[in-house]
């Protein structure tokens, strides 16, 4: 990467434009989408303020569907995991009903992934990938390659007020960061095992029908992770140091279960 960053916005703070607190972003076409806890703040890439919208659920993860609709995920500010929000930041529909009276909001964290056509969610505390058209049909759960059991992972337990505190077990295992999708392939980053093991892999799953394909090693765990034809990039630490990698994007040519990333 050459030269010298160019930034967009106008700083932190809570006026019109402003950020504090990003969620999620996203670039879709020439646009910048920064999602905040109940605002989608967009940008042009020149530069240029566009829009300050406040939505009517919160937002862990986002995703531009190219209709002037976003997709967000939150499990804590609607009944449903998944919400189409329109341009005014009205709900158009959600779909994936969770039970939150049964399981806590931890259960449904994870991240996701939007190919123009489907989407994908992977969970950070339950060893699970699925697949969903956004009319909220689901096409495949599968499980991952570490498929850790997840009744140890949470525990709730009594509060101030009468009311509940909650948070992840001592031991609790974990399964997935980051997902993104190319072609065929979803590419997912695993967190650590029970012994706080960091990985440094990129498991490649079919995108058609989950199935397992490959896993390649990095150098270090990628902190972010992007994909397109001629490569695939991560954001990884090297102590305090932050470097922003190119690998060649092997997945036209995978053949192998388990190989080094080029």
């Amino acid at each position: 990467m050459r030269g010298d960053p160019e930034f967009i916005g106008k700083g932190k703070g809570e006026g019109p434009g402003e950020v504090n607190g990003i969620s999620d972003f996203q670039v879709s076409r020439d646009s910048l989408y920064l999602f905040l806890r109940r605002r989608t703040i967009v940008w042009s890439t020149s530069g240029k303020f566009i829009s300050d919208k406040t939505r009517g659920v919160g937002v862990y993860r986002g995703e531009v569907l190219g209709d002037g609709n976003t997709l967000v995920s939150d499990p804590t500010s609607s009944r449903y995991l998944f919400n189409i929000v329109n341009e005014e930041g009205k709900i158009e529909r959600g779909f994936v009903q969770t039970d939150l009276g049964r399981l806590t909001p931890l259960h449904y964290e994870g991240d996701i992934a939007f190919n123009g056509e489907h989407l994908y969610f992977a969970g950070v505390p339950e060893s699970l990938i699925k697949k969903y058209t956004l009319d909220g049909r689901q096409l495949f759960s599968v499980a991952t390659i570490d498929n850790y059991p997840s009744e140890i992972n949470y525990v709730q337990f009594g509060a101030d007020g009468g009311r509940m505190a909650m948070g992840y077990a001592p031991g609790a295992l974990f399964s997935t960061a980051m997902i993104e999708v190319y072609d065929r392939y979803l590419l997912a980053v695993p967190i650590h095992d029970y012994d706080q093991t960091t990985f440094s892999y990129i498991d490649v799953y079919d995108a058609e029908d989950g199935r397992y394909v490959a896993t390649y090693d990095l150098a270090r765990m990628p902190q972010s992770l992007a994909v397109d034809a001629e490569g695939i990039y991560t954001l990884e630490y090297e102590g305090n140091d932050a470097y922003l990698k190119r690998y060649g994007n092997f997945l036209p040519d995978l053949e192998t279960s388990h190989s080094e990333a080029p």
